[in-house]
Order: C-alpha cells, then structure tokens, then sequence
C-alpha cells in the first residue's frame, strides 16, 4: 500500500517549531533502523543517506502499519561569544537555530574540548545542565519530544585563544544538528460496533422509551461505542478520547428542538469507521434512533432498487441497473433520468436525505449534465424514528454524442448519496453511447472529377462520398452498406431510351460487397452510364437496422435516401455526356450550305458529330417528325419529303421543305428545330436518345441559325397608331395629332377639286371620283391626284414624285379611299394621303381577305416607298393586344386577327425575293419607308407646308 505521509511532516514542523535560517535535509526510515549509530552515519555524512533537500516533497514510500521516524538534518553556525538571547531577527547567524540558548563558558567549554566529528547529546540533562544549556522540548499534544543531536565541525582543543571575547567579534563555529519525531503508520479504520446511547445515570435507552425524561427535558445523554483500534489511536472529530481499545467511545450530546447530531469516529491517521452513526431528536419525542442504513436509488415509479429510468425524446425508454460494474448501451439522445433517492428506516431507525449530487461525464470529460442538492433540515411534517423517505427527481440530461466507434471511452454516470448521519451510497456506471436510430438526410460529401466530364460509355465514371449521421450528428461507423440506387420519383432519371423513357435504369453502381462506412459515417461508391442523360444526385441505398445491443443485425435492413444536398447546403444534379452531336443548317440540292429563303423550297440537313473516341455503329430516326418551326402558331413548314436517314452510320441525315409565315406573332424572326433520334448498342442495352448540338447531357434539339421575318422598315419620322414600338420604330415624332393631319390635308383635298368634273385635270391637278388604276393615268412629276369615294389601285411602279390624295364623303365606307398595291409593285415614288388604308391586293387587284400561304407567296418581292404616307393603317395592330385583341386605325378593336393583318404596313410584303438594290438603302425587309427629302423644296400640290 502507497501512503502519502506529506501531511506528517507538516504536522512536525507546526509542533516542532523549527523556523530558522539554517539549511535543513530530510529522511523518513522505520523504527528498526533508528539507532544512535546510524544518527551519529547520518550525521557525519547526510548526502550519501537518502536525504531530501526540501520538506515540500512527498515521500511516497510502500508503507506498512508500525512505527516510524522522520528525520531532519541541520546545518548552521553558531557565535560562542554572543548572548544568543540579544539576537535580532533581522542577522543572519541566529546563533540558536534549535530553540536553546548558550553562554560563553559553553562557547569555551566546546572551544576546548570538542573537535570536528565530535557529537553531543543534548539531550542529556546532566550534560545539558553542566554546560548551562536551556532547551526547549515543545509537546505536540500527544506527548512527544523532538530529541537533538549536536556536532561541532572545524574545532579543535585548545585553540579558544583565537576567539576574542566579549569584544563582539564576528568568529563563530559550525555546526549540524539532527532531530527527530516518532508516528504510528496507521491505515486501519477503527471497528465501531453495538453503537447505544446512556444517560447519565448509564442506563441504555430504549428508543421507545423516555428514559426517565431526561431527553426530552434537555438533559445530556451519552453516546457510546465500543471500538477497536489496531494501533489504539481512535478518537471522535468532535470530542475528547479515551483510549478506544480500553475503553468505549463516549460523547457527551444535548438535545435541542430540531438538531441532528452526527459522531464521526476516525483515528489519529485520519482513518474513519465505515459504519457512522447519527442521533437526532425532533424535540416532540423522547425517541432517538441510530441510522445505520445506507441511502438507496429506486425506480421512478416502483421500489426496484438501483434502477435509473432513461426516458429519450427519440428512442425508447430504458431501464439502467447501476449496482453492477457492467457497461451498458444508449442510444445518443436527449434524455430526462428519471429516478427516487430512497432512505428507509427500519423499526426503531430514522431516514432522511441530506445531500445527493448527480453527474454524466463523457469520455472527453467535458460535464454532460449535473446537479448537488443540499437540504439543511428535515421536513417536519416527516417521521423522523421510523419510515421511509423518498424523494422523486427528474433531470434533463442531453446525452446526444455518440462515443462508439471513437475509441475514446465511455461515458461516465456517477451518483452519490448521504444521508443525514453520514451514511454514504456511491453509483458508478459506464455507459455507451451509440448513434441514434433515427437518422439526419445523408449529405453528399464529394463528387469526383467535376460534374457534368464523363461519357455515357459504360467505362467513365463518378466517385460519390457520402456521410450517413444521425440526428445529433454522430456518424455512423462501421455500417454495412448494399443496394445503392436511384430513389423512385426523383425528376431526373437516365433511362436506358431517353426518348420514350423506358428500358429500365442507364445507370450501374460499383462499390465492394463488403461496403462499410469509414470512422466519419462515410463510404464510396461509383457510377456509370450507358445512355447521357441528367441525374439528380439523389440515391438510396440500405443498412442494417439496430439490434437490442445496438449494434447492426444483418439479418434486417432499412432503407435510406440521400438528398442530393452537399456540405454546403447545395443541391446539385450531374450528367453523363453524349457521344454523337449534331450540326443543323440549310442547303440547297447541292448540299451547299445557303440562307433560308421564305416561301421557296429548302433542305434540312444534320451532320453527324462524335464527342467521344468509342467507334460504334448507329443509326437515325425520326429527323422528319422531330423537325418543326419554333413558333408553331406563326410558321409552318409545308412540303415536307421523307427524311433520307441514309445507311448504318450516316454522316448526313436531310429532307426538302418550305416554311412560311401564317400567324400573327412579332414579325422579324424565325427559327427551326429539330431532335432527330440516334441509336446503338452498349453493354447488350438498345441506346435510344435525342441528337442536339453539343455532347452536353440535355442539349437535345438543334436550332437554325436566325431566319430574319422582316416586315415594314421606315427611314425617317413616323406618326401613327398600332405596337410599332415592338419593331424598334419610334413612333409619334411630331406633336400634331393624327386627327389635325386629316383634316388639314382634307380641306386642301377640297380645296385644289373645286370646280373640277371627274377625270378633268387642271395644270397639275388630276381629279376622279371612283376606282383607278395607276396605269390609266397620264401624268407628269409632282402632279397631283385626287380621288373622292373611289379606289387607287396600283399596278405598276411610280417612278415620278406624285402627290395623291383619296377622300370620302362617308368616314365609315371602309370599301373607298384605299391604296390597293398589286404584288408585281416594287417602288412607288410619292406622298400619299388616303382616308383609307395602304392594302396589298392581289393580281386582280382585289385585297387578300386571308393570310395564308397564297398570300405569303404572293407578296414575296421587296416593295419600296419613297416619299411620304399619311393613311389609314398600323403597325404593330395584328400582334395580340394584352386586352385579347387586335389594334385598326384610329384606335378601334377587332377580333379578326385577318382583318388586322390587311391594314399592319408589316404585312404589306412577306418577302424580299427580289430587292430594290438601287432604291432599299441597303436594307433588305420586305416593305421600306423613306423619306424623300425633295418633297420639302418642291412638294406636289397640296402636301406644302
């Protein structure tokens, strides 16, 4: 047995008295090695023996009970010629380092008779008293004397003569001193038994009878209890001792309203009598009892014994037993310890609770939960000699990291309970805290290489890490892990035939049959595919469900997702690339690459393209069917001949069509696209997907390059009604309103036929009332024609500047003062006002009722309008209004998107087959505006400013 015996030694320098300036060695040996011989060796020689230089260190020895010495060796000087009685504190050679005092015929005495080696027993009286020594034999309570050794060192006989006298001289003689105490080594508590208390008369009380009173009256009573000690040194902490093996310990204890009177019995080495004992009195009764009886932990809700309930918020209850050493399992969760601290009394006993305290530590020895409780008396409503007490506790203990598979220990739940007389219960109990069987959404760790790089070829693959922890985020370690696949109901899934989806999984999982998670929860699999496609990165796979152990039972599993979510908090999708792509374009029979032309016969081609080195066989389908206008309400492709998808192979697929405008959304644009079908064979699977124009995942249509749509081009100022805006025209660039235009140009209209008849001309002013056509009038540059309640048509070009004016007695008569131009028209030089429209006719000179593909054809040349138009149109009218309908002139509402389209200048013409290259400036849309600057300087009659 170790025993530290540091607080020995402390006690002997308090009773010992030895402060002083002197260096000090220090030695403990048993009583069979203390003899003068060996003081006289450890005198002589201190280093060579064992001695420490500090008494601060602990002498940790294998000890047994007996007894044993403490040696202490000093060394100083000492002054012969001083009275040691006049020196202060303050110098340094104290002259009487051991608590005695000299004179000067000692000083001679040792002067002259004593030489180095020489020792003296000082602690002989006689010696002692013929040298006039005064010594000081301080008691430490228990009797014992420090005995003192003295030896004088560089001294010789008769060499006093070299000493002054009294003449205060600074000589002084060496010396080394060693003293010594005695102690029992005691390690034995005391044996307390058959513990009763007396009055002073000795009679025994009986703990159901008064006793004469005398306890109930206040008067002192006795508590005794015989005892044995080995080494005959018990003593109670509270009182005076008689000698325990002898005789009985006695106490002498008052009784007072309330009190609890505790005797602790230990002896001197502060060993305690494992059985203490308590006396109380509640001041009502005479009746005192011993509590003898441990405190004890029950089950919350029945009387079994060392049982603590563990209630979980996500795991079921579990009863935990700690009166056994035996480690047991929970689940990481968040607990309330639901449990009864019990002090039972049996006949003639008390019971009470004084103090109980509660940790959980975990194995980082961080404090989990934990809690003192300290109760100063005893409720007075309870019982005190007889029954039981029982307290009810519960306290929320979150336990929520797991430490298995950590290797960093178990937890630690300790329990302490004492009683009111010092009766004493432990608990201790590991526990192991295994992850919570309710799991958190397994994340997505990593993804290698980068997303969105590997072929679907059956040999490229990803490596996915994934992280499985429970709900407080401990990970699952050492898990087996089977049947990784893709969860049912994710929005991307790569099918083995992308077109129809079907086939099954395109995917494959590569992982070990023995696949375990790692010491963070993670583990690896693969992925490949033998058809492109987008995935979401979500997967399920299976795990072993918990045995009663909490361990994993292999012969049940359970089924987990994972949410495609990474570290981060990303979702994330990934794809498997393409190994053919496409090129879409336009050719002519020739497969000479060309632009579209609207309204004439094309060819579709597709080049194929590989994105990847694997050489395999393929073919094409459904090119034909999988090819139509972007804007199916506004295009068409008419005239279509089968596909020619050529042989196993092909470079190139094709087939002939037109396409034309038939609708009636933003003119100016147009696109095709088309998403033929490719196939071939990987890993014994039938491949089926779209062709696009790269080898990304979910590129799957090819789209023609821009096909320009063109409408109505103006160069100059505009002022009219409709969604010309949506063309890029800047509209209303002048502040005179439409209305004031009419009717200006109305009165002059007037003005200019006055007193003509019709089909007169007047110099430079043709006048007509009905319908004319522009090819049966004769006239001459910057004439005027003026037509009331008729018709102009327009059948060939104006090449010289005319001014022509068309009005109506009747503003509603939509049939006159219309502008018809046929579509074999390409320029007309003039400035035109017209209480009608701007309308394209046909060859007959008849306005289209219907936009269709006869209308399309018709107007496929490029017409030119050089001058000024002042009519009754829009531009931008046939579009959808926000208000489901369509724009006429002078703001009315039509649900004839026909009808808006006769009187929408963008729809004048539906191509540019043939253009002005002289007179379109450049541009080549269908219908062109522009100004003609010499209308300013020498303007037809009428139209001046």
């Amino acid at each position: 047995m170790k025993k530290n015996i540091f607080f020995v030694i402390l006690l002997f320098l308090m009773f010992g008295s030895l402060s002083f300036s002197a260096n000090e060695k220090y030695l403990v040996i048993p009583s069979n090695e203390f003899n003068d011989s060996n003081l006289i060796n450890y005198l002589s020689d201190p280093s060579s023996h064992g001695f420490t230089d500090t008494p601060s260190k602990d002498f940790d020895l294998d000890l047994k009970d007996g007894k044993y010495y403490v040696l202490v060796i000093q060394e100083g000087k000492i002054n012969p010629l001083v009275n040691l009685g006049e020196v202060t504190q303050n110098e340094t050679d104290l002259g009487a380092p051991m608590g005695f005092s000299t004179t000067p015929e000692y000083s001679n005495y040792l002067c002259s008779n004593f030489k180095n080696g020489d020792y003296i027993d000082i602690n002989d009286s006689t010696f002692s008293d013929d040298l006039g020594l005064s010594i000081s034999k301080p008691d430490d309570g228990y009797g014992d004397l420090y005995d003192r050794i003295m030896i004088i060192g560089n001294g010789y006989p008769g060499t006093c003569n070299y000493f002054p006298g009294y003449d205060g001289s600074s000589q002084s003689q060496e010396y080394r001193a060693i003293y010594y105490k005695s102690y029992w080594y005691d390690s034995t508590a005391p044996n307390l038994d058959d513990m009763y208390v007396v009055d002073k008369s000795g009679k025994k009380y009986d703990d159901f009878e008064e006793a004469n009173g005398e306890w109930f009256n206040g008067i002192p009573v006795k508590f005794k209890a015989p005892c044995n000690d080995k080494n005959a040194n018990a003593k109670p902490t509270s009182s005076d001792v008689s000698d325990c093996s002898v005789s009985p310990v006695e106490v002498n204890i008052n009784s007072s309203t309330n009190d609890i009177h505790t005797v602790t019995i230990t002896d001197m080495m502060d060993n305690t009598a494992n059985n203490q004992k308590m006396l109380m009195s509640n001041g009502k009764s005479p009746n005192i009892g011993i509590d003898m009886i441990d405190p004890i932990l029950t089950h919350w809700n029945n009387d079994a014994e060392n049982v603590i309930y563990f209630s979980g918020s996500n795991s079921q209850g579990k009863n935990i037993d700690l009166s056994n050493s035996n480690t047991v399992s929970i689940l990481a969760d968040k607990y309330k310890l639901k449990f009864k601290l019990a002090d039972r009394g049996n006949e003639g006993e008390v019971s009470g609770i004084k103090k109980y305290g509660l940790k959980v530590k975990s194995y980082d020895n961080d404090k989990i939960c934990y809690f003192v409780k300290d109760f100063d008396k005893y409720n007075p409503d309870i019982d005190l000699t007889k029954g039981d007490q029982y307290i009810d506790i519960e306290l929320d203990c979150d336990i929520t990291e797991s430490n298995k598979y950590h290797n960093n220990g178990s937890y630690e739940i300790s329990l302490i309970l004492e009683d009111w007389a010092g009766n004493i219960r432990h608990y201790n109990k590991n526990i192991d805290v295994f992850p919570n069987i309710n799991l958190a959404d397994t994340s997505l760790v990593d993804v290698s290489p980068d997303r969105n790089k590997m072929f679907a070829n059956n040999v490229d693959r990803y490596e996915y890490k994934l992280k499985i922890e429970d709900i407080y985020g401990n990970p699952l370690y050492n898990r087996n892990i089977k049947n990784i696949d893709n969860p049912d109901g994710i929005n991307n899934k790569i099918f083995v035939d992308m077109v129809d989806e079907k086939g099954g999984n395109a995917m494959s999982f590569h992982y070990d049959s023995d696949l375990k998670t790692n010491r963070d929860g993670e583990f690896i699999f693969e992925v490949s595919s033998v058809t492109p496609g987008v995935f979401d990165e979500k997967f399920k796979f299976e795990i072993p469900n918990w045995d009663n152990n909490y361990n994993q039972d292999l012969s049940s599993y359970r089924e987990e997702e994972v949410n495609g979510i990474d570290s981060l908090g990303e979702e994330h999708t990934n794809s498997f690339l393409k190994l053919f792509y496409g090129e879409f374009y336009f050719t002519d029979q020739d497969f000479n690459e060309i632009d579209m032309q609207i309204g004439e016969e094309n060819r579709l081609v597709v080049s194929i393209k590989t994105g990847s080195n694997l050489n395999i066989d393929y073919k094409m389908e459904g090119f034909l069917s999988e090819t139509i206008p972007t804007d199916t309400v506004n295009y068409v492709l008419t005239g279509s001949e089968n596909e020619n998808l050529g042989s196993s192979r092909p470079k190139k697929i094709y087939f002939d069509t037109t396409m034309n405008y038939i609708g009636h959304g933003i003119l100016g644009t147009g696109n095709i696209k088309t998403s033929p079908h490719i196939l071939y064979k990987i890993g014994g699977e039938d491949i089926k997907y779209h062709l696009g124009s790269s080898t990304t995942a979910d590129d799957n249509t090819m789209y023609l390059k821009d096909i320009k749509l063109m409408g109505v081009k103006i160069i100059g100022m505009m002022q009219g009604q409709g969604r010309q805006s949506v063309y890029g025209i800047d509209p209303n660039a002048t502040n005179v309103s439409t209305s004031d235009v009419r009717n200006i140009f109305r009165k002059r209209a007037s003005l200019i036929i006055r007193g003509l008849s019709s089909g007169e001309k007047s110099g430079t002013i043709h006048y007509k009332e009905g319908d004319l056509d522009i090819s049966d009038l004769s006239y001459d540059k910057n004439d005027t024609l003026v037509i009331k309640n008729g018709n102009l048509i327009i059948d060939q070009n104006v090449d010289k500047n005319l001014g022509i004016m068309l009005i109506r007695d009747d503003l509603s008569d939509r049939t006159m003062s219309n502008v018809y131009v046929k579509p074999n028209v390409t320029y007309i030089k003039a400035a035109i006002f017209a209480e009608g429209g701007f309308v394209s006719a046909d060859v007959n000179g008849d306005p289209f009722d219907k936009n269709d593909i006869v209308r399309t054809n018709s107007l496929s040349d490029q017409l030119v309008l050089e001058g000024s138009i002042f009519t009754w149109n829009t531009i931008g009218g046939a579009l959808l209004s926000d208000e489901g309908n369509y724009v006429l002139p002078y703001g009315n509402r039509t649900d004839d998107v026909d009808e808006a389209i006769t009187y929408d200048l963008n729809y004048i013409r539906r191509g540019n087959g043939i253009l002005n290259g002289d007179k379109n400036e450049g541009y080549d849309d269908p219908f062109i505006i522009k100004f003609n600057p010499s209308i300013l300087n020498n303007p037809p009659t009428g139209f001046g400013s």
